[in-house]
């Protein structure tokens, strides 16, 4: 065995010890640096939980700090960047989260959450076109939950962003994100069709906006809500029946509601005024035709004195007609007498406000105006 260690040079046996010295020291120093960086990332977690809890109670500064702290321990921390960009848009400091925003957006350009935020940014700064253009990559973007849920989520927002903007572009772009809406939309979420309903009735789209209702109250047939909006939806659109329909059961809940009472009498008016009514006796419409014939008359004729020489003009061939229910006798003549009616009742307009059958007529001449 002495022979044995004579024969391995001294040399070899000294870098054989030096290297085992550095071995135990690079193990000492990366147990320390690992320790270390738990530690610091215990830190972290630390404050990172500190400004989660100061935005959960509204105090957007103190979060912006704690955040501040949770990156310094953990600089790459991605959460802690974007949590900390939050906090900052909370606090009223769009610039600064916006450069936070940004940096994580070019790590991740097709992250659905990154671009919803940078949308609601470039919205608070009233830039449309940048604020749709990231509305739109966060639409078709990547969530790592329930992706589904949150595309349609943000599609509201940017529809209702839109119409906040209250242009006619922005009203005819926030339509066809409605519609885009509508056909992905699960029919049996009544929230969600409720949301829906609600902003057709805004754009102005009364067909797709009862629907929406309709699909609520599919669920839920007692939805006030729900009934309110489909009555406005069906009112709207010139179809009384409908309208009528759903503004019973809010009267007989509601008989104060000087709206829906208003609406459910003008409703039931218009369908006993209107003689195009289908399955009506064969003498009703011209007994329709005459009344309403006598209503626009006696409007105009107290209209007259202060009125113009429209009215006086439309008096004269009132009188020469002379409707009767033996005149009415074909359609031809009863569509004769109600476009006299319709014109009697415009040239009327300007004397003072309509009762509710003359209002009822209005609303008449515009169903007969559009095209069944």
């Amino acid at each position: 065995m002495t022979k044995l260690f004579k024969v391995i040079p001294r040399e070899t046996l000294l870098l054989a010890g030096l290297i085992a010295i550095i071995v135990v020291f690079f193990s000492i120093t990366t147990f320390a640096a690992r320790a270390y960086h738990r530690k610091q990332e215990q830190f972290g977690a630390a404050w990172y939980e500190r400004g989660q809890a100061a935005l959960r109670q509204s105090r957007p500064s103190a979060a912006v700090a704690d955040f501040r702290n949770a990156l310094a321990y953990s600089r790459d921390n991605d959460l802690y960047r974007l949590r900390l960009a939050q906090a900052l848009m909370a606090d009223h400091r769009p610039q600064e989260a916006r450069s936070h925003l940004l940096s994580l957006w070019e790590k991740e350009p097709g992250d659905g959450m990154l671009n919803l935020e940078l949308a609601q940014l470039a919205a608070m700064w009233g830039d449309t076109p940048q604020a749709v253009r990231y509305y739109h990559a966060a639409i078709y973007g990547v969530w790592p939950d329930e992706p589904i849920t949150h595309r349609w989520q943000t599609r509201f927002e940017l529809s209702e962003y839109l119409l906040q903007r209250n242009t006619p572009q922005d009203t005819k772009a926030a339509q066809a994100e409605l519609v885009a809406l509508a056909g992905v939309l699960p029919p049996q979420d009544v929230a969600a069709q409720m949301r829906l309903g609600t902003l057709f009735l805004q754009t102005g789209l009364y067909a797709r906006a009862l629907t929406a209702f309709q699909a609520a109250l599919t669920d839920q047939p007692n939805l006030m809500p729900g009934l309110e909006g489909a009555s406005e939806a069906a009112f709207r659109m010139g179809e009384y029946e409908i309208a009528r329909h759903y503004l019973l059961p809010i009267v007989a809940q509601k008989p104060k509601d000087a709206h829906f009472l208003e609406l459910l009498n003008l409703s039931e008016l218009v369908i006993k005024l209107d003689p195009s009514e289908r399955g009506l006796p064969s003498q009703e419409p011209a007994r329709r035709a005459l009344h309403d014939f006598q209503l626009a008359l006696t409007r105009a004729q107290k209209c007259a004195p202060a009125a113009d020489s429209d009215v006086a003009a439309l008096l004269g061939q009132a009188k020469s007609i002379k409707p009767s229910e033996r005149v009415l006798t074909s359609p031809d003549a009863i569509e004769k007498t109600m476009n006299l009616v319709f014109k009697l009742e415009k040239a009327s307009a300007p004397c003072g406000p309509a009762g509710l059958e003359d209002k009822a007529l209005g609303l008449l001449a515009q169903q007969w105006e559009t095209p069944r």
